[in-house]
């Protein structure tokens, strides 16, 4: 009885799995009005949303400035590393488009080291953040005097949980810079 139970339960993945494939659109539609995805069968819902990006940025100085790019995952979820081997899942990508007069002042830096662990979904080792909150910073400097428009932050990524991962995804956000007071 408890290998039917897998079996069906491997079943359901599948087909929500394919289902999500042919028709992501009206899938997020339904999943978002609902506020989750019951499964038949199953206890609880899957959420439809385990992975949060959001971006803020603010000046330090009337010329610098850094926009920070938070990512909330949901226990039990995990956020791939930035470095992954061919054929493994996607990488998390975090790239910033600054407007004319801003440009990037130094390198993109994140407040939490990744975890190294052997992975027996790709059959290799990985890295990875776990649940929580991460926090990617990237600082900036004004080339002219005044503040330019919103920067454009593009995030690909992948997430998995232990028993299913999110297809790679892509998320742009458009962030307004705060003034100092």
């Amino acid at each position: 009885e408890d290998y039917l139970n897998d079996m069906r339960i491997k079943w359901i993945y599948a087909l929500v799995s394919l289902a999500a494939m042919l028709q992501p659109a009206q899938m997020d539609a339904d999943i978002n009005a609902q506020g989750g995805a019951h499964i038949p069968g199953m206890a609880g819902s899957v959420s439809s949303t385990p992975i949060v990006w959001e971006g803020s940025a603010h000046m330090m100085s009337s010329t610098e400035g850094v926009a920070t790019v938070t990512v909330k995952l949901e226990p039990g979820w995990h956020l791939y590393g930035m470095r992954m081997p061919q054929g493994g899942p996607q990488p998390t990508q975090i790239s910033f488009e600054f407007p004319s007069g801003m440009e990037a002042d130094g390198r993109l830096t994140v407040n939490r080291a990744t975890t190294r662990k052997y992975d027996d979904m790709f059959g290799t080792e990985l890295e990875y953040w776990d649940g929580g909150e991460i926090r990617f910073t990237r600082r900036f400097r004004l080339t002219e005097g005044t503040l330019p428009g919103r920067i454009k932050c593009v995030v690909r990524f992948m997430g998995c949980d232990d028993r299913t991962c999110l297809q790679p995804q892509t998320k742009e956000l458009y962030i307004t810079v705060k003034q100092t007071n």
